[in-house]
Parts: C-alpha cells; sequence; structure tokens
C-alpha cells in the first residue's frame, strides 16, 4: 500500500470516529433563538446576516435566518451598533467604550483599544481606514475618529452640548451626526472639521440615514420623523401618528430607505400599562408623502436593515428578528417562544416541568426544556407560583388571590376556596410537600397572611400572618422556614407560629434553599448565610465583589450549589454562580444575560433550569460548566476538542477553533484528499485554553481538505469543504 494511500485512510479513520460537541452550558430554552434585547441587524448578503445586542450578544446566520449561530464577543457590554465598510471587515461598538473588530465576515471578533469609557451610540466608516464614532460623555457628547482602521481613535470633538447618537456619511466629503435635543453635526471636508448646531423643535435624535445625496430622514424618540429634501441644509418633520392604525407610535427608533421613494420606520408603542409595548412599523413608497401602519410585532423593535427590493429584516427586544419579503404586509419570525415575564417553576424529574408568568400563562416540558408548550390557562390574572408533586396533581396560586388545583399535568384546572381570593389579596407563594400538606402566602406588600391546608387543597385555612415573608420552605408538615426582610423564622407548628432568628445583618433576605431540615442557606443583596443545626446559627459570607443582588439560591447537597445574581449597574449583566465546597467560594458560570432573573432549581446535579423576565428559560445538562450560549475566555477546558471549521464549505478562508486541556506543543495542519500536507497554521507551544486559527484557501482548489490537531498524545482530525 502506498504512503499517501495510507495517509488518506488515517485521515478518514480519523475523521470518522468524532463525534459532535456535546452540550455543556447553559443554553437558551426560550425564547430560541436567544432572549437578550437586539438594537442592531445589518444584511451583508444572503449568507451574512448579523445582529447585535445586550449582555454581549452576537448571532450570524448564513441560511437566511434558518439558524443562527452565537459569536464569542468577548464582552459582556450591551453591543449597540454594526457596521462594515466592505463583506470582510466590521467593526461593533456599544456600552463601556466597547470597540470590537472583525476582518472575516463576523466570524471573529477582537477588541479594539478604547479612548472613553461611555456608551459608544453608533459607528461609521467610509474606508478601510477612516472611521467615526458618536459617544455620549456623562451629560455630554463626543466624536471619536481613527485613521488607521481603529487601531488608534481620538477624541475629534469633546464636550459637546449633548449625547452624539448617530452618525452617517453620504459621501466620502459629506457627513452628519445627530443627538439629544437637535444636537446636529455636519462635515463637508470628510470629517476634517464640523459644524455643530440644533434642529429645532427636535426631541432626542436616535437615527440618521440618506438615500441619495438629498433625501435623509432623523428618528427621534418621539412620532416625529424629520426629512430633508435638500441634502441637510433644512429639515421639515411628519408626525406618523396621523397615519396610525389603531395604538400610537411612542418612539422611533430607526427609520431606512432602500431608495429615493421606499422607506420603513420602526419603533415603539405608547406605553398602555403593560410589561412590554408593542412594536410599530410604518412603509412608505412615496418618498414619505404617506405612510402605512404595517405594525405585526408584539415587542419593541429596535434597528431595521434592507435585503432588497421589498425586503426588510428587523431586531428587537427579547430576541425579535423578522423579515419580510413584501415591504410589511407580512412578517416572518425567527424568534419562537413565549416573551412573558416568568415568575416560577416547578419539576418532579429531569424530563417533566412547569413554568408559570406574568401574564397568566403555564408552560410545561416533557423533555426537559427541549419543548416548551402552553398548557391550559384557568385564569387571565398574573400566575406567580406554581408547584407540581408529581406528573399529574399540581398548584398555582394568583395575583387574584386564586388557588387552582390540577389532577392531570394541566390540561384543566378546579378553583379551590380560600380566604385569600374572598379578600382579593395576591398570592405570591404556594408550596406543597405532598398531596395534602401545603402552604399558600401573600406577598410583603399585601398582608403576609399564611395560609395552610392539610387535604390538598379542599380547605384553606388562615394560619399565621409574617409580616414581608419573601421565601418559604417545609421540610415536613411541621417544620418549615421563611425568610421576611432582614429575618429568617422557623416554625414547628405548620406554621401556626414562627420564631425569629436574626443573623445580624440589616440587608434584606430574598431566597432559601435547604437540602434536609438541619443544613439550609438563605440568600440576598451580598450576603449568604449557612445553618447545619436546623436554623439555631446562621453563619455569613459576604460577596462583596457581585454588583448585584442575589434573587434565588439552590442548593443540591452540601457542596453544590448555584444562585442568581441580578445586576444593580444599568449596564452590567445579571450572572449564575456556582459553588463546590457549600458556599465558601463562589465562581461565575454566566455573566451574558441581560434579562432579570427569577428563580433557579436544579433537579440533580447536573440538570437546572433558570426562568425570569422576557421568557427566559436557560437549562443545562452539566451544572453549567460555561456560560450562555458561548464559551468564556477564562474557563479551562475539561478536555481535547477540535471543532468544525466554520464556516463550512467556505470560501476562502475559514475559521478552526480547538480547545487544549494540557500544555504543550500543538501542531494544526491541512491535508488534501491524497493525505498531502498543505499547510501547517500552527507548531508551538501553547498553554490551557480556547484558541481559535484561521485558514485562508485563496490560492487553493474546490475540493475536500482535511485538518489535525495534535497535542501530545492527543489526536483529532475533521474535513472541510472549499467551494468557490
Amino acid at each position: 500500500m502506498g504512503i499517501q494511500l495510507r495517509k488518506l485512510i488515517f485521515l478518514l479513520t480519523i475523521f470518522l470516529f468524532f463525534s459532535l460537541r456535546a452540550f455543556c452550558q447553559w443554553q437558551w430554552q426560550n425564547p430560541l433563538p436567544q432572549g437578550n434585547d437586539l438594537n442592531d441587524i445589518i444584511y451583508l448578503s444572503e449568507s451574512n446576516i448579523i445582529v447585535v445586542g445586550a449582555s454581549g450578544t452576537i448571532l450570524k446566520s448564513t441560511n437566511l435566518g434558518s439558524t443562527w449561530e452565537s459569536i464569542d464577543s468577548k464582552t459582556t457590554s450591551n453591543l449597540n451598533k454594526i457596521f462594515f465598510v466592505n463583506s470582510q471587515k466590521g467593526w461593533i461598538i456599544g456600552n463601556g467604550g466597547t470597540i470590537l473588530y472583525s476582518s472575516d465576515e463576523g466570524n471573529s471578533w477582537d477588541k479594539q483599544t478604547s479612548t472613553l469609557s461611555e456608551a459608544y451610540n453608533d459607528v461609521y466608516f467610509t474606508d478601510s481606514f477612516n472611521g467615526w464614532i458618536a459617544s455620549s460623555n456623562g451629560i455630554n457628547g463626543a466624536l471619536l475618529h481613527t485613521t488607521n482602521g481603529g487601531m488608534d481613535w481620538t477624541i475629534q470633538y469633546n464636550n459637546l452640548p449633548h449625547n452624539l447618537t448617530s452618525i452617517v456619511f453620504i459621501d466620502t466629503n459629506q457627513g452628519f451626526a445627530v443627538g439629544d435635543y437637535g444636537l446636529y453635526l455636519r462635515t463637508t471636508n470628510g470629517g476634517d472639521t464640523w459644524s455643530v448646531s440644533s434642529i429645532n423643535y427636535s426631541p432626542r435624535s436616535v437615527s440618521i440615514n440618506f438615500s441619495d445625496n438629498l433625501n435623509g430622514w432623523i428618528g427621534t424618540l418621539s412620532s416625529a420623523l424629520f426629512f430633508t429634501t435638500d441634502g441637510g441644509n433644512s429639515w421639515d418633520y411628519v408626525d406618523l401618528n396621523q397615519f396610525k392604525n389603531g395604538e400610537a407610535i411612542s418612539s422611533i427608533r430607526d427609520a431606512k430607505f432602500f431608495d429615493k421613494f421606499n422607506g420603513i420606520v420602526i419603533g415603539k408603542g405608547e406605553d398602555t400599562g403593560n410589561l412590554y409595548a408593542n412594536g410599530k412599523i410604518f412603509y412608505t413608497s412615496d418618498s414619505g408623502a404617506t405612510w402605512n401602519d404595517v405594525s405585526k410585532s408584539a415587542l419593541p423593535v429596535n434597528s431595521v436593515a434592507n435585503g432588497g427590493s421589498g425586503k426588510w429584516w428587523i431586531s428587537g427586544d427579547n430576541g425579535l428578528i423578522a423579515k419580510t419579503t413584501d415591504n410589511g404586509n407580512s412578517w416572518i419570525n425567527f424568534n419562537k417562544g413565549n416573551t412573558a415575564f416568568l415568575l416560577s417553576l416547578s419539576f418532579i424529574d429531569e424530563n417533566n416541568g412547569w413554568v408559570s408568568g406574568i401574564s397568566g400563562e403555564i408552560l410545561r416540558t416533557t423533555n426537559g426544556g427541549q419543548n416548551w408548550n402552553l398548557v391550559n390557562i384557568p385564569s387571565p390574572s398574573r400566575v406567580m407560583d406554581i408547584c407540581f408533586i408529581n406528573s399529574s396533581i399540581g398548584w398555582i396560586s394568583l395575583y387574584s388571590g386564586q388557588i387552582y388545583k390540577t389532577t392531570n399535568g394541566g390540561s384543566s384546572w378546579t378553583e379551590q376556596n380560600n380566604p385569600a381570593h374572598d379578600s382579593n389579596e395576591p398570592l405570591d407563594m404556594i408550596y406543597f410537600i405532598d398531596k395534602d400538606f401545603g402552604w399558600a402566602c401573600s406577598g410583603a406588600n399585601y398582608g403576609s397572611h399564611i395560609y395552610r391546608t392539610t387535604d390538598g387543597g379542599q380547605s384553606w385555612n388562615w394560619a399565621s400572618a409574617l409580616y414581608g415573608i419573601l421565601d418559604l420552605y417545609f421540610s415536613s408538615k411541621d417544620v418549615g422556614f421563611a425568610v421576611a426582610y432582614h429575618s429568617i423564622y422557623k416554625t414547628t407548628d405548620g406554621g401556626a407560629t414562627w420564631n425569629e432568628n436574626n443573623p445580624g445583618t440589616n440587608n434584606s433576605i430574598f431566597s432559601l434553599s435547604f437540602i434536609d431540615e438541619n443544613n439550609g442557606w438563605a440568600a440576598g443583596q451580598q450576603y449568604i448565610y449557612r445553618t447545619t443545626n436546623a436554623g439555631t446559627t446562621w453563619k455569613d459570607t459576604v460577596l462583596s465583589n457581585i454588583n448585584g443582588q442575589i434573587e434565588s439560591i439552590f442548593f443540591k447537597d452540601n457542596l453544590h450549589g448555584w444562585f442568581i445574581c441580578n445586576s444593580t449597574d444599568k449596564n452590567g449583566s445579571n450572572r449564575v454562580y456556582y459553588t463546590n465546597d457549600g458556599g465558601l467560594n463562589w465562581n461565575v458560570q454566566a455573566d451574558n444575560i441581560e434579562k432579570w432573573l427569577k428563580k433557579i432549581f436544579f433537579i440533580n446535579q447536573s440538570k437546572g433550569w433558570i426562568v425570569g423576565e422576557g421568557g427566559t428559560i436557560l437549562g443545562t445538562d452539566n451544572g453549567g460548566i460555561t456560560s450562555v450560549g458561548k464559551i468564556k475566555d477564562k474557563s479551562l477546558p475539561i478536555k481535547f476538542e477540535l471543532y468544525q471549521n466554520y464556516p463550512n464549505p467556505f470560501n476562502p478562508s475559514t475559521i478552526i477553533s480547538y480547545d487544549i486541556k494540557k500544555p504543550g506543543i500543538v501542531s494544526i495542519k491541512i491535508f488534501d484528499v491524497l493525505g498531502r500536507e498543505i499547510s501547517t497554521l500552527v507548531n508551538k507551544y501553547q498553554e490551557v485554553g480556547n484558541y481559535k486559527v484561521k485558514f485562508n484557501a485563496l490560492n487553493l482548489s474546490n475540493g475536500i481538505y482535511f485538518y489535525r490537531l495534535i497535542c501530545g498524545e492527543n489526536v483529532q482530525a475533521k474535513k472541510m469543504i472549499l467551494l468557490k
């Protein structure tokens, strides 16, 4: 057998034995593909659509939205805008002075040096070297400029009278920027100098775009759309609400025109008292003389991108991504799932679980969260809490004070009479230890009454009142614990009386978790308290660096526990923390979640779920080893692994990612189908970590190629397809 043939057989054998990457992190289960707010979308081609958003979110589709890949942004800052100067080179800017750069069609992103640490609102490049960033700078605005593709940024204008929010160029010489309170900047010499003025009667401007050298539009945080027909020398406005169909538009988020005649404006509906306002979408085909209200989105829309004649893409809150091919008459949504605020969850095993929400919805899964389906809703009132003891029997408590029971997994519900309903007292909590013994509680703002049943809810009786109660746990029909404001309470008579145990803090305590009658934890703000003697004494751990409020804590045994922390920083992300030593030390598992997190629960050490704002359901199959939707830079690989290149097929370049579990000499080589070595991409010592390398096949012909990773005794290989 020839040497070349043996090489080929060797490579093919390696390839056939490789398996797909394991599911090993917190993942979005609802909504899908994810639920963070999406602030901007760009359509580069049918094979390259990118959206960016809160908590460092970057999603990319190469198949017109059928699937979306999460791209590592290396940041948890909110990302506000994305801009590409050509098909390869692009920039993303965001809060905290975040600047990201890509030279490979957005497949990977690297940070660029930032001049300020403020919110960057918009970015525009006239070529690969010259670019500008519209920025906030405290209560003022700033304009940043680069002449070397973002390697260095200088402050061209500082202390502008108001925040600068959007910037655009109509050619290499003429550019415009807008900001709060009508702030208006203009250049006619390629950005060397800018005139600073204001547009009368303009509230905060959020976007500026031109369809040609004469016709331009400015969107504002109102219903007023400003327009110019003389290249920006003068501006007038139209009130879009004169064209509304139903709900009014309260603020414009973006306005884009495909040509002089055809344009689309998107934004947010009026505040009707609901948790989320509806999205508003207007379309014009006569240069803005008249507008058609084509609103179809139930969520606020933040950005719009043009995909060709009649084709528009939008992104918005709670992960909204949608497209139209007929100028908004019909829309295809790519985000799936419920987006109401989810308040509670209950699982009985690895597969069967229920979650409940603020709009009266109940979702059920029978496969661990791979799919969530609406079940019968007994009342439109807010479902505050849910508790199941097996696959059939469960209870819910409502904001209206009602309690319902199901005996068929939620297919139908029967109301149970209780004193809280008679007084319309919202019931925040419901807790059962078996089919007979249960408790329901009104919250801190509604009397803090505790009701008890001993017959499965056929009758409910007032047990006691515990002012400010926020969480409840019972280990038996007699012994239970509760937290209320700054104290922890214990009962030994089923909740009739309570003994206070103040752990010595003025900080609020929000959550309880017990693994048995003796061992438990309580948490709130930046403190965690632990007892090993049934609540007689509590030992505290201060977590001074978490920058947030602990909302919910859960322990599965004496060592393994998790808590969710909601950031108190308006630009911060919410986090999941984990301990494997009983709570002495805590590490961040996930920190790229924008939505407020409400409850966390684990059925065992591996399988767990989190619910929260915007329909958020996160799930993990391995205790949450890595972060939501991406591998964190600071997490260490748990195994040696070579990943499938992306994109694949590719032309002419692709990214190869790999994990090194042990340090050593690393080799990555490329082979053709005959086993001939084509290129060596890596041949050096590397520490433990996650790595990426780019392979450029510009001078190679179409066909199948193999790439092989070697480190010590570990060898893996995969195939890739070059398709020009």
